[in-house]
């Protein structure tokens, strides 16, 4: 398969911008969720109103934001890959597996250790243990569990780092990666039959699992659905790979079609246009369409089916006609937004970003003493002090963490 000259990393680099997004999305959902755990409010009745409205389905669907980081994780493996088949016809299996446990553990552990070790030492307040329980407590028996990324299987009600649960989707769906890539390198008809197939059974069993056990399409439907059925929802559909490989796969088949594009396609600009009106009307929809449930309307169990088993398939839909767009010239300001040179340190600060601000946020609220007036304006100041914070932090760690290992790997990894 000769395809002339490929799109270099940096012609992808609307994917930075995607990422930095995202995680300040996720920053700033998790500053919303873990205040109304964590926090002491006055105005307990302007929460409950302020939670219908429609601006608040922005920090509600903060799942999506982790959907982002699965197809740019698909779309980065599906695309150096296909590069390294091509120069060399095969896959180094154990540098491929190697390389990405070195990536992702010791950052893990380093904080896993700080947490078990010197969290407790951090701060105190009324809600002090509460808050930090799952970064200290949790950890001091569940650690091994996370190194061996299986912390969404086993014993997941007590998960170390409970917000690392993506840490082992992403592993386990990089683990099995080249069953898809190495076919439809090979041979695209049957990749690409496989990828259709693996679709439809997430989707299927995704679906099923939610009509059968009356779980909700969402995890934040908290006024129409028993604890019990929101815990089942989390532990069988919300952390399991079979339920997020859609945006992974979607990933996949995005990195497949850049890489068979050896020059920018010309597209019509009246499809152009048409892409991306229904790109923002898809991603629009996906994000509103539970909004009359958070209201109080009742869901049948179809309905929560069908959204809990296409939304995050058509959420990546949307993102890939973004990168699309972008790569081949038609992503206009767009593209000039997320492809913005300061996104680029940013976007490679956003593992550790992810690992960090939990517990950063938890010490935090954690240890107030005071009651707050709620309000989307405090709201807003502490979201910006998070995501300050967060990447200082994730600035140190990687500069004395993650640089210094990543050269040590690349150092042995460099023929004799």
């Amino acid at each position: 398969m000769n395809n002339g000259n490929r799109y270099s990393e940096k012609q992808i680099s609307s994917i930075h911008g995607l990422k930095v997004i995202s995680m300040f999305w996720i920053i700033g959902g998790h500053s919303y969720s873990f205040a109304m755990q964590w926090l002491f409010f006055q105005n307990s009745q302007d929460i409950e109103y302020d939670s219908k409205m429609i601006i608040s389905q922005i920090y509600a669907n903060t799942n999506f934001s982790v959907d982002c980081f699965f197809f740019t994780s698909g779309l980065l493996v599906g695309y150096a890959v296909f590069k390294e088949l091509r120069r060399f016809g095969r896959l180094n299996y154990f540098q491929f597996y190697l390389h990405r446990y070195i990536r992702m553990t010791p950052l893990m552990m380093i904080i896993i250790g700080f947490c078990v070790t010197l969290l407790k030492y951090m701060g105190s307040g009324p809600t002090w243990v509460e808050s930090t329980t799952m970064f200290d407590k949790w950890c001091q028996n569940n650690w091994w569990i996370n190194s061996l990324y299986l912390h969404n299987f086993i014993n997941r009600e007590n998960m170390c780092l409970s917000h690392s649960w993506y840490s082992a989707v992403d592993m386990q769906l990089y683990f099995i990666s080249p069953l898809i890539l190495i076919p439809l390198f090979w041979f695209p008809f049957w990749g690409i039959l496989l990828i259709v197939l693996l679709l439809t059974g997430s989707m299927i069993i995704t679906a099923t699992l939610t009509i059968v056990n009356h779980y909700p399409p969402v995890p934040y439907l908290t006024n129409i659905t028993s604890r019990e059925a929101l815990d089942g929802y989390y532990g069988w559909i919300y952390i399991k790979p079979w339920c997020r490989i859609g945006p992974y796969l979607i990933g996949i088949s995005i990195a497949y079609l850049i890489y068979l594009h050896n020059n920018k396609p010309k597209i019509k600009k009246r499809f152009v246009v048409m892409g991306w009106f229904l790109a923002l009307l898809l991603n629009a929809g996906i994000l509103l369409a539970m909004f009359p449930a958070i209201n109080g309307y009742p869901l049948s169990d179809a309905v929560a089916g069908l959204y809990s088993a296409t939304s995050r398939t058509l959420w990546s839909i949307g993102l890939a006609w973004i990168v699309y767009a972008c790569v081949t010239g038609h992503g206009g300001i767009i593209n000039s937004l997320l492809s913005w040179k300061p996104f680029i340190p940013l976007s490679r600060l956003s593992y550790s970003a992810y690992l960090i601000h939990p517990v950063i946020i938890a010490c935090f609220y954690g240890s107030r003493e005071t009651t707050f007036h709620f309000s989307h304006y405090l709201m807003v100041y502490f979201i910006l002090g998070n995501i300050v914070i967060t990447y200082v932090i994730s600035f140190g760690l990687a500069v004395f963490f993650e640089a210094p290992i990543a050269a040590l790997e690349k150092l042995f990894r460099q023929p004799k």
